[in-house]
């Protein structure tokens, strides 16, 4: 697995941001309340790793894995914890 480098990782941090600015400002259209976003944390684990990460097996998250394909080839997973979910609900 390829470690990603801070460039790297600052250019999916931005991307990430850019997107979930996109989606959260469509979504508060939708539900008409206002929704906070912060500054997606972005990394290379394994799928051995994930559970560790987001907190442990019993950990409920909610996520959209991105297969990618073409001449990069390789898989985003991106994840939103119970937390900012019931944040997003409310």
């Amino acid at each position: 697995m390829k470690k990603l480098t801070n460039l790297e990782k600052d250019a999916l941090r931005e991307v990430g941001y850019i997107g979930a600015g996109h989606a959260t400002k469509a979504l508060s259209e939708m539900i008409g309340q206002t929704i906070d976003v912060s500054i997606p944390v972005a990394e290379t684990i394994s799928l051995a790793e994930l559970p560790k990460t987001v907190g442990g097996k019993e950990t409920i998250v909610t996520g959209v894995y991105l297969p990618i394909t073409g001449d990069i080839k390789g898989s985003v997973l991106i994840i939103w914890q119970e937390a900012i979910r019931k944040k997003v609900k409310a």
